[in-house]
């Protein structure tokens, strides 16, 4: 009868432990549903049916705005990807990426007058639920990589 060393124990309780590791993170864990933005602004500020109403709207417009802008952005960026392939002078490469720039500063623009739209149609009692939630705006949106609903 051989002997097992406890170096092939140690080994064979570490694979059991990695295997069990991996099992737990990949199948057994609730898998995670974040609520959508939307939902979560509605709830935050308490909106009441007509204000959904309007928000519903504002985020119509949003989304559109911000469409065309990302089209806008992506026709910018493949003239400016274009130049590699010419000999082109430093001042058409600058001025096109000061396009794209000028493209996404509007981005910025439209979230913003987005987010002040949504103020207006806050009533007087929920602007301390406005506030707080400018303060967890960049959270709220960055964690998933969505765009503003």
């Amino acid at each position: 009868m051989t002997r097992i060393s406890p170096l092939k124990i140690a080994v064979v309780i570490l694979v059991l432990i990695n295997l069990s590791t991996f099992a737990f993170f990949f199948f057994m864990r609730p898998p995670h549903h974040r609520e959508p933005p939307k939902q979560t602004i509605i709830d935050k500020l308490r909106f009441d049916s007509e204000q959904i109403e309007a928000y519903d709207l504002l985020i119509t417009a949003h989304q559109s705005a911000i469409r065309i802008a990302d089209e806008r952005i992506r026709e910018a960026r493949n003239e400016l990807y274009a130049l590699l392939s010419a000999d082109t002078s430093p001042e058409r490469v600058d001025s096109a990426k000061w396009k794209i720039s000028n493209i996404q500063y509007e981005i910025e623009t439209i979230h913003f007058n987005h987010f002040l739209e949504i103020k207006r149609i806050c009533k007087e009692n929920q602007s301390p639920y406005f506030k707080d939630l400018t303060s967890e705006l960049e959270s709220l949106f960055n964690s998933a990589l969505i765009k503003p609903a």
